[in-house]
């Protein structure tokens, strides 16, 4: 829930507010080049750069009837260490919502005690997204700073126009660099209601200052001395974890009129609904399309099914972004003419075809799980990137995306246990979230005959792969040339050693999402079994899932991401070479709680020995508090991984 202003002590903050600035102007002004150089680097002797000060302030006005928004930005760093120039560049990230003036860029080169001004003349515009699939209109300068050789600073500002009142954004105090002062301010007038929430402030390092005259008030957010973890390794975003702020322009009075912006769900919500009403409706050309794929068709879910492949098959995704055609889609006859479309085009034109074929169908909005937020706590365009079909047969929801090649019943990987909202009618909508696929539904299940050819080991059989390991391959493979597709077949499916060949391969049911992925093949892998005087050694590990996924507990302090929650399951029967037999078999390993697990055993029958091994991943995230049981499992993995079969020849 945002946190909303309230009155405090102006006396008591407007006297605190000028210590603070007296000793900060104090310590500017008796710093020297050295003395600065000296103390950043015994106090942040891990990072190469230091932030030294951070500021942006946000100035809230009415302008006639309506709001003017602007906002001033000033960034100065510190190197700590010799620099190259790429990693000192400054970009600034604007588009048709903003509008960026005023730039000033300089880097400080330290002479004797003192700092040498140099102007920056060298700021490249270019576009952000290099994408050959991708346009939008967002737009980055590049502020091309030289190598910053320690000692070096480099400051940038720049003044940004905000042009939507829904669009005030996040300040994130710092990145990934220590920060020695941060500064967030907002000044806004009597007649703009405004909220905020701070994120990630477990300890309360977030400063807040607040001071009101009779006609505006003005809002600080400070942070001092900040060092950020510097292992985020297989973590979330940084949005995740690192201390920011969200304003919320909830409402404003200008020429006797009340003007909601963001007060709620609900104001979300109906600015949403604004956006897409001239389109969310089943035109003619549309109908006759919808009922030209189903005319065979009885069964609801068997329609909804054909609708969103002949979409999936026949609309390329060309992600597409100018101005409000960021929040906007394209009509249903257009992308369907042009075939092509962006995700909210390809959602919009899903929704209508299944609208015209009798099936309820929604637009609907959505946060991709780099996305931290919730719509109840952030109601704001922050919390949502994308656009999906949400579709209702018999009472139950399926998500339905289009972009991605998938089954009907899985939702785009990237959006499982977040939020959707669901827009009913005009005035109406359903907050929901996606289910998470059942583990069992992302298998790997691998069965191999094995043979010993003096020291080559030669197998053949299958990988059967289901849910997203089927969908990720088929989208690898649907449109490679055989060359490619070879190519693709070699890196995935090659074990045991980089010696490995991939004699022939078959594939098997990719060309239909709803049944399993099957790959049929045979190799070879040369010198693989070793032999000691009348022994072979033969490891039936040939692969290794997750044997280098340990974490360091002493530098990651968050949780760690898991592409999915899945299973593997692997059978290698190896038959015993004639003249052979079986002296050293391990013994089973095993380690399982309730969110991750694995088990391995051998058996000996019928001439044949085969290695069974079973693991499972059920969380998309490792919090902290498993960290140590998560490393118990990679380490008896490993060990496990590492133990081979002694067979010894009969005298």
């Amino acid at each position: 829930m945002a946190i909303l202003l309230k009155q405090r002590n102006i006396n008591m903050i407007e006297k605190s507010s000028k210590v603070i600035l007296i000793l900060f102007l104090l310590i500017a002004f008796n710093s020297t080049a050295q003395n600065e150089l000296e103390l950043y680097s015994k106090k942040y002797p891990e990072s190469p750069f230091v932030c030294v000060k951070k500021l942006e302030n946000l100035t809230i006005k009415i302008k006639g009837c309506k709001l003017d928004i602007q906002s001033e930005h000033y960034i100065e760093k510190i190197s700590l260490l010799d620099i190259n120039q790429n990693l000192s560049d400054e970009y600034i990230h604007y588009s048709s919502f903003n509008e960026i003036s005023d730039i000033e860029a300089y880097y400080l080169e330290p002479k004797g005690n003192k700092y040498q001004k140099n102007k920056i003349q060298n700021i490249v515009t270019a576009s952000s997204s290099d994408n050959t699939v991708f346009y939008d209109d967002f737009l980055h300068k590049r502020i091309v700073f030289p190598n910053m050789h320690k000692g070096f600073k480099s400051v940038l500002s720049y003044k940004e126009k905000i042009k939507d009142p829904h669009l005030t954004g996040v300040y994130m105090f710092t990145g990934f660099l220590p920060v020695e002062y941060s500064e967030f301010t907002v000044t806004f007038p009597k007649e703009v209601e405004l909220s905020y929430k701070i994120l990630n402030d477990e300890s309360k390092i977030v400063k807040i200052c607040e001071t009101k005259t009779k006609s505006e008030t003005k809002l600080s957010f400070t942070v001092e001395g900040y060092k950020p973890p510097y292992s985020l390794n297989n973590s979330f975003k940084s949005s995740y974890f690192l201390p920011h702020v969200i304003i919320f322009i909830n409402s404003y009075s200008a020429c006797g009129n009340y003007t909601p912006v963001l007060e709620n769900t609900a104001s979300l919500y109906n600015w949403y609904s604004s956006l897409t009403k001239e389109i969310n409706h089943v035109k003619p050309e549309v109908k006759n399309l919808s009922d030209s794929i189903t005319n065979r068709i009885d069964n609801s879910m068997e329609k909804a099914k054909a609708l969103f492949y002949w979409v999936q098959d026949n609309i390329k995704y060309v992600a597409f972004e100018d101005g409000y055609e960021g929040f906007i889609p394209r009509s249903a006859e257009k992308v369907m003419i042009r075939k092509y479309g962006d995700c909210k085009d390809m959602a919009n034109l899903t929704t209508q075809l299944l609208k015209a074929a009798g099936i309820n169908a929604y637009l609907s909005w959505v946060g991709t799980r780099s996305i931290p937020y919730s719509y109840h706590e952030i109601p704001s365009a922050v919390t949502d990137n994308h656009m999906i079909c949400t579709a209702e047969i018999d009472g139950k929801y399926y998500f339905l995306d289009a972009t991605d090649y998938l089954a009907f019943d899985f939702p785009s990987e990237f959006i499982l246990s977040k939020e959707v909202m669901i827009g009913k009618e005009e005035n109406k909508y359903e907050i929901v979230k996606v289910p998470v696929v059942s583990y069992e539904r992302n298998t790997i299940n691998e069965s191999l005959k094995l043979s010993i050819n003096n020291h080559t080991l030669k197998g053949q059989g299958a990988v059967e792969l289901s849910g997203y390991y089927a969908f990720d391959m088929t989208t690898k493979t649907i449109y490679s040339n055989k060359e490619n597709e070879k190519k693709t077949m070699l890196g995935y499916l090659a074990k045991g050693s980089d010696k490995f060949n991939l004699d022939n391969y078959n594939l098997v049911n990719f060309d239909n999402r709803d049944k399993n992925n099957i790959i049929e093949y045979s190799f070879s892998v040369p010198d693989y079994v070793k032999k000691f005087n009348d022994k072979l050694y033969v490891n039936l590990n040939l692969s290794t899932p997750y044997s280098k996924m340990d974490i360091d507990r002493e530098s990651k302090l968050y949780a760690m991401f898991v592409e999915r929650n899945s299973r593997i399951v692997i059978k290698n029967t190896l038959e015993i070479p004639a003249g052979y037999t079986v002296t050293y078999i391990p013994d089973p390993a095993d380690f399982e709680n309730n969110q991750f697990g694995f088990k391995a055993n051998y058996s000996l029958e019928n001439g044949n020995i085969t290695y069974n091994f079973e693991m499972f991943i059920k969380t998309l995230k490792i919090e902290p508090a498993e960290f140590e049981n998560w490393n118990k499992l990679i380490k008896a993995l490993n060990m496990s991984y590492k133990k081979s079969i002694e067979l010894t020849k009969i005298n």
